[in-house]
């Protein structure tokens, strides 16, 4: 049996049990004296939020949320039942994250701002694989810079892996610098390659993501309640390996339609947030286009001719730092398809689908994520797991 004080006046009992594949907590609340502590104080953090528009009126999704000082050996909120939990059961199996997720959501993390934005795959604020209008980690009123976040993330292919590592940093809360790094380990590509086409390719690919956004109408502008935020942005692309991977292949990739090795492209989205809907709780929707020449978002290099393509999200804040989103993302179709001795070695691009889950704890975001990302070269990747970690500074 552990005691651990939590949000607001109370202590939570609770006992871990497993028996290597089951999760169970039992736990019960009693009130605490708190003594001498002092008053509670707003949440800076939501502050930002709301002038931002995020949490927007009084119905927004923090307003009423309060960080109590507490005594200097106390852990704040849920960190503490969220490090306890994860040292009573080591989680290795992603279904098991959801349960976390869910677990720690109820206690309070009194500092934590929403949990979307976070960061997509390319290095802005979004969800994972779509932006959003909004901006994670404002610039508070009046400053210049806002704190830096930094983020991992992992998905798990069936036949490939593929990482991105995000940092971004916000100025007078309406533009956005972000930079990712972006690695796929190739998997049964280079198997297929050697069988085929009798050459031997690098296990991995790698792309740099450089980004520039500008939020040109906040929401609610013009005196406007039903506008939404609309922000536009500029990104730079650079495949560190498609040349050597075109000539490792006799100039297939150029052959096919993958003739350039770096790409632009140009983003606008429009985000609101929408409240006493159908269901009790805020949710935010957004819609943008995207304008340009990268094949499978540039990790299989630049095609030099352009499209536009639409993107959207649906997010639901279930509390105010637990999150559930849906995303579509239209995929351009550049790379020719390509069969040789049996081997598909190029199927068709065709659209991403995501659905996720993200929790804030304090600082940090923890996001869980479902993903069919269809043909991704020589497979079909329609059964992707993911993990973001991501932390605000």
């Amino acid at each position: 049996m552990i005691e651990v004080l939590v949000f607001r006046e109370t202590i939570l009992s609770f006992q871990v049990f497993t028996d290597g594949n089951h999760l169970e907590v039992k736990s019960r609340s009693k009130p605490v004296d708190r003594g001498g502590v002092g008053q509670a104080e707003p949440c800076m953090r939501c502050e930002q939020s709301r002038q931002q528009g995020l949490l927007g009126g009084q119905t927004g999704l923090a307003l009423s949320m309060l960080r109590p000082r507490i005594s200097a050996n106390s852990h704040n909120d849920g960190t503490l039942i969220w490090l306890i939990i994860r040292n009573a059961y080591m989680v290795h199996r992603l279904k098991h994250l959801t349960v976390l997720l869910i677990l720690a959501a109820p206690y309070g993390m009194a500092d934590a701002g929403p949990p979307i934005p976070s960061h997509m795959i390319e290095g802005n604020s979004g969800v994972l694989i779509t932006s959003t209008a909004y901006f994670t980690n404002p610039a508070e009123p009046g400053e210049i810079f806002g704190s830096p976040s930094v983020s991992a993330t992992a998905l798990f292919l069936a036949e490939k892996d593929l990482e991105s590592f995000a940092v971004t940093e916000n100025l007078w809360g309406i533009m956005e610098v972000g930079y990712a790094y972006q690695r796929l380990g190739m998997g049964s590509w280079t198997d297929d390659a050697k069988s085929a086409l009798g050459v031997t390719i690098d296990q991995h690919v790698g792309v740099h993501n450089f980004n520039l956004r500008f939020m040109a109408i906040q929401e609610g502008d013009f005196d406007c309640p039903w506008m939404p935020a609309v922000t536009i942005g500029g990104h730079l692309k650079w495949n560190e390996s498609q040349t050597k991977l075109d000539q490792d292949v006799g100039g297939l990739l150029d052959l096919l339609g993958s003739d350039h090795s770096r790409g632009t492209e140009f983003t606008a989205v429009a985000s609101k947030m929408i409240h006493d809907m159908v269901v009790p709780w805020p949710v935010m929707i957004s819609a943008g286009v995207r304008n340009g020449d990268a094949i499978q978002t540039g990790l299989l290099g630049f095609a030099g001719e352009r499209s536009t393509t639409f993107e959207g999200s649906i997010v639901s804040f279930l509390t105010e730092t637990l999150a559930v989103a849906a995303e579509y993302r239209q995929k351009p179709d550049f790379l020719d398809a390509f069969s040789f001795r049996g081997y598909d070695l190029v199927k068709p691009e065709k659209d991403w689908f995501t659905f996720s889950m993200a929790v804030a704890i304090n600082e940090v975001t923890v996001a869980g994520a479902y993903a069919n990302f269809a043909n991704l070269a020589n497979r079909n990747e329609n059964n992707v797991f993911g993990i973001q970690l991501k932390y605000d500074f």
